[in-house]
C-alpha cells in the first residue's frame, strides 16, 4: 500500500522532471555534433576540449533521462516504497562523470599555464560566434532545468549551467584573441569554471548519500515535529517519529501515536490534523500508527 501511494504522487512530478531533462539531453547533442566539427574546422583547442566535456554529459544526461523515466513509469514490486529513489543512481553517474571531466579540464588548464601553451593559429571569429550558439542553446537547457528539484535534475541543472559558462569562456577568449595573443586567460577561466562544478558537484553527492541513507531531511527535526505534534489535544503521547527524503525534495514520514481516546473519529481527526501539520513542512508521504 506504501509503495502504491508513493508511485502515485510521483507520477506528475516525474513527468515534469523527466520533460526537461528531456529537451536538455536533445540539445546538448544537436550541439555537441555541431562543436565537434567546428572545434576542428576552427583549429580550437578550447572548443575541442569543451565539446568533448559535452560528449560526456549528452552520455550523463542520457542516463539521467533513462532513470527518470524507469522510475515514474515502471513498477517494481521488489521496491518495498516503489521507484522513486531510481533517479539517485543517475544522480551519482552525473557526479561520476562530471568530477572525472572537470579534474582533467583543471589538471590541462593548470598545465597549460605552467608551460605557456598556446592554441596555435586559431579562427578567433569563427570562435565567437560558434561560443555565442552555445551560450543560446545551454542557456535554454540550463532555463529548462532551473527549477530543478531532486538531485538527480539538480546535477543536469549544474551540468548546463557549467557548459554556459565554459561557453562564455570562449567568447571571451575569441574576442581577446581578436586583438592580444593571451591564451592564457582560457586556461584561468577553464580553472574557476572546474573548481565551481566540482564544489557543487561535492554538495550533491553529499546530499544524494543523506538520501541514501535515509538521513533526516535539512530543515527537519524530530524534536521539531513532536513538539508541533503534541498540540493536537486528542494525542496522548507520541512513540517512534521516523523522517525521511524520498529524492531530495519529496519528503515522508512514519509516526506513532497513543490517542487519549480509541475511536474511529477520533483517529480521522488526529490523523487529518497530523497531515495539515506536516504538509505545511514539506512532508508529503505520511505514515501514522496508532499504538
Amino acid at each position: 500500500m506504501h509503495k502504491n501511494i508513493l508511485d502515485m504522487q510521483h507520477k506528475d512530478y516525474h513527468s515534469h522532471t523527466t520533460g526537461n531533462i528531456g529537451v536538455a539531453f536533445w540539445l546538448n547533442f544537436a550541439f555537441t555534433v555541431i562543436a565537434l566539427i567546428c572545434g576542428f574546422a576552427l583549429n580550437s583547442n578550447a572548443i575541442l576540449s569543451e565539446s568533448i566535456h559535452n560528449l560526456g554529459c549528452t552520455f550523463t544526461i542520457g542516463s539521467a533521462w533513462f532513470f527518470q523515466y524507469i522510475s515514474g513509469k515502471k513498477q517494481f514490486e521488489s521496491l518495498s516504497f516503489g521507484s522513486g529513489r531510481i533517479p539517485l543512481l543517475g544522480a551519482i553517474i552525473s557526479a561520476i562523470v562530471l568530477s572525472v571531466s572537470s579534474i582533467l579540464v583543471l589538471l590541462g588548464s593548470v598545465s597549460a599555464i605552467e608551460h605557456n601553451h598556446t592554441h596555435g593559429d586559431i579562427m578567433a571569429e569563427g570562435m565567437i560566434w560558434l561560443s555565442l550558439i552555445g551560450i543560446l542553446i545551454k542557456g535554454l537547457a540550463a532555463y529548462k532545468t532551473k527549477n530543478a528539484k531532486g538531485e538527480n535534475e539538480k546535477l543536469v541543472s549544474v551540468h548546463m549551467f557549467a557548459d554556459t559558462m565554459g561557453w562564455i569562456a570562449i567568447l571571451i577568449t575569441g574576442i581577446i584573441l581578436l586583438f592580444k595573443d593571451v591564451p592564457i586567460i582560457d586556461s584561468a577561466l577553464s580553472i574557476a569554471i572546474s573548481a565551481y562544478i566540482l564544489v557543487n558537484v561535492v554538495n550533491s553527492l553529499i546530499n544524494t548519500f543523506n538520501i541514501l541513507l535515509d538521513r533526516v531531511p535539512t530543515g527537519l527535526s524530530i524534536k521539531t515535529v513532536r513538539e508541533l505534534l503534541y498540540n493536537i489535544k486528542e494525542i496522548k503521547s507520541i512513540g517512534d517519529i521516523k523522517l525521511w527524503s524520498i529524492d531530495g525534495e519529496l519528503h515522508a514520514a512514519i509516526i506513532q501515536v497513543t490517542p487519549t481516546v480509541y475511536n474511529e473519529e477520533v483517529n480521522k481527526k488526529i490523523k487529518s490534523e497530523i497531515k495539515q501539520l506536516l504538509t505545511n513542512l514539506n512532508i508529503s508521504e505520511i505514515f501514522i500508527d496508532f499504538v
